[in-house]
């Protein structure tokens, strides 16, 4: 929580969960793209891809609205960290199977643990920081997922040549350990 009579350690330490929060912002919108991505190598047909992609979107969006209910009722750390385990897990688990209903089922639960996880974001910003920051606060929230869309071509598509199923995996792992140093690391 920010209270005005932070010394300069706990700033630097505020400052510090604020950018940490911006990485986690900017790994879901990793972990979100690399479908869209990977739709070239993904070794479904096209209209089976549409149709993942469309469940997706619209789970997330309808998601939003859970997540802020949710984010009212439970802890948002919990939640955050949760949903950043949730969702990663659910690249694991597209790399691991080719079967398109599995993995249209887990990537529609992508979508939900995407959406539930903004909610969750903005409550833990707003914990860290002042109401009169929180213009700037929440560009640097939105900045943080402007360099996961950028990034992850950057990232992932030499994965992809190699394997479709590697960049699923390696987000998946990645996301996993990084929503546990968050988990152990948010107060």
């Amino acid at each position: 929580m920010y209270h005005e009579s932070f010394g300069t350690f706990e700033v630097i330490e505020q400052n510090g969960i604020i950018i940490l929060l911006l990485c986690v912002n900017c790994f879901f919108s990793i972990l979100k793209r690399s479908f869209f991505v990977g739709m070239p190598f993904l070794p479904f047909s096209i209209d089976v891809i549409g149709i993942i992609a469309s469940a997706s979107s619209v789970t997330y969006g309808f998601s939003k609205t859970l997540g802020s209910i949710a984010t009212d009722v439970y802890s948002a750390k919990t939640l955050l960290c949760g949903c950043l385990f949730l969702g990663s897990l659910c690249n694991l688990l597209f790399s691991l199977s080719n079967n398109v209903w599995f993995i249209g089922i887990i990537w529609s639960l992508n979508g939900i643990v995407q959406g539930v996880s903004g909610p969750a974001l903005l409550r833990l910003l707003s914990d860290y920081g002042k109401d009169e920051d929180m213009g700037k606060i929440y560009s640097i929230l939105t900045a943080g997922g402007n360099i996961g869309y950028l990034v992850t071509p950057f990232l992932l598509l030499p994965l992809f040549q190699i394997s479709w199923e590697l960049p699923f995996y390696t987000a998946g792992s990645a996301g996993i350990v990084l929503s546990i140093i968050v988990y152990m690391t948010v107060p």
